[in-house]
């Protein structure tokens, strides 16, 4: 986890930090929920997003999970140009980011 930083500085340090990323790793907000048995049906009511357990998870590119329950994937639109073209901007980000450094 980073540490919180002021508000300018964290919308700086995101493109930074997707563009670093190891893609299709997926970018988590914090751990998933750990409900206890005798909610495990709720649970299963719901599509929790895994890919251990759903093969359509498996193939999401940049799975970026919600920190609600249940956990979704909120970049499951992602095509593979959309990926790229996000990646493109976030090495430019980046260097503009390593010109100005100004966080």
């Amino acid at each position: 986890m980073l540490p919180p930083p002021r508000a300018a500085c964290a919308l700086v340090y995101l493109p930074k930090v997707y563009h670093q990323w190891r893609w299709p790793d997926p970018v988590l907000l914090r751990p998933f929920h750990r409900l206890p048995p005798e909610l495990s049906s709720i649970a299963s009511a719901h599509a929790v997003w895994n890919p251990k357990v759903n093969p359509r998870d498996r193939a999401h590119g940049m799975p970026i999970i919600t920190p609600a329950f249940p956990e979704m994937n909120s970049s499951y639109n992602v095509s593979d140009i959309g990926m790229k073209r996000e990646r493109e901007r976030e090495r430019e980000c980046d260097f503009a980011y390593e010109r100005t450094a100004l966080c």
